[in-house]
């Protein structure tokens, strides 16, 4: 849009208009007395172009473009979870023209989702309002309601469940379940070890990377936080059957895919009375309960499994044995028994 003087005095500014179907670029001249005049009416006609072409543009379109341009970005497991969203999430506004969408239509659109949680529709709100602002469409959701936040309500497992989840796996289920629940180590953080990572002597494995979950690559990516970068000390079983998976062709510790072992990691819980609840996620619940009662200082607890913040460890990870609560419970209710019969 530089501006050009022409013979006759006049001038002249061209702006791009963008390409038509066979890729030639459009460009449209504009002319006045002045520099200062011409530069306006470029700018004009420039701003009246971007609202016709965003005219153009409806909801689903800008939310498909956006993922795949920013896919090169995005973590394969993102971008599976953007295109999973965008093709089920937003069926009642994708034909809108974005120019036409109201707070109104998304407040609609949460309702309409009022089924999922709160997380879930934030991360939808999320990818809409990023799709919007990067066609330069920005609209304010500051007035969207997404519902309450549930106060989420953890159940750790206790000492004889995962007992008897060990006891009923083998092979490559059972490593993964002991890397789970005696040595906090998230599902990413599982898939991710080769040998190199192991060092039995020390009996100790060191957390560097996080597999992610996307079909047919094995890609490996910095783990969740800096601080999950760790050293963890493995307890004799989990040392004496890691060391039984360290010969793979290729170093890493499993050779079945992550999608593989938790199939069987279902259907080994759903044979097991008293576990069929039981998260593979919930392991790790076991380790920062089993932490806490060992009475490991909050610092050292971070360090050991990796988490950021105390509030995290104890806000969400953190939680009581519930066989060890009713023991301690039984204490209280003798003192008083004895104290006042």
């Amino acid at each position: 849009m530089k501006p050009e003087k022409l013979k006759s005095g006049n001038w002249r500014c061209k702006v791009y208009l963008g390409t038509d179907n066979t890729g030639k670029k459009i460009f449209k001249s504009v002319t006045a007395p002045t520099k200062k005049e011409a530069i306006a009416k470029a700018a004009e006609l420039a701003l009246d172009d971007k609202k016709l072409q965003q005219s153009k543009l409806t909801v689903g379109y800008c939310i498909d473009s956006y993922i795949r341009e920013k896919e090169s970005e995005l973590s394969p497991h993102t971008v599976q979870g953007y295109k999973a969203m965008a093709r089920i999430r937003f069926d009642t506004i994708r034909d809108i023209p974005i120019t036409e969408l109201a707070t109104r239509d998304i407040q609609l659109l949460m309702s309409d989702l009022y089924e999922l949680s709160p997380k879930t529709k934030k991360n939808v709100l999320g990818l809409l309002t990023a799709s919007l602002r990067y066609f330069e469409h920005p609209i304010d959701t500051s007035g969207v309601k997404i519902g309450r936040k549930k106060k989420e309500r953890i159940k750790t497992p206790t000492h004889a469940q995962v007992s008897k989840l060990i006891s009923a796996s083998n092979g490559e289920l059972r490593l993964a379940i002991l890397l789970g629940a005696l040595c906090g180590l998230r599902r990413g953080e599982i898939f991710a070890l080769n040998r190199d990572n192991i060092d039995l002597e020390r009996r100790q494995l060191y957390v560097g990377g996080a597999l992610v979950k996307a079909t047919g690559v094995r890609d490996i990516r910095a783990p969740k936080t800096e601080t999950s970068n760790r050293f963890v000390d493995m307890p004799d079983l989990v040392a004496e059957t890691v060391a039984k998976h360290m010969n793979n062709e290729d170093g890493f510790l499993f050779t079945s895919s992550m999608d593989a072992i938790m199939t069987q990691w279902r259907k080994l819980r759903d044979s097991l009375s008293e576990c069929e609840a039981i998260r593979f996620h919930d392991l790790r619940h076991y380790y920062a309960s089993a932490l806490i009662a060992a009475g490991v200082p909050d610092i050292y607890a971070m360090k050991m499994g990796g988490w950021a913040t105390p509030g995290t460890l104890k806000r969400v990870y953190q939680d009581v044995f519930a066989d060890q609560y009713d023991v301690e419970r039984n204490k209280v209710n003798s003192i008083f028994n004895n104290q006042f019969k």
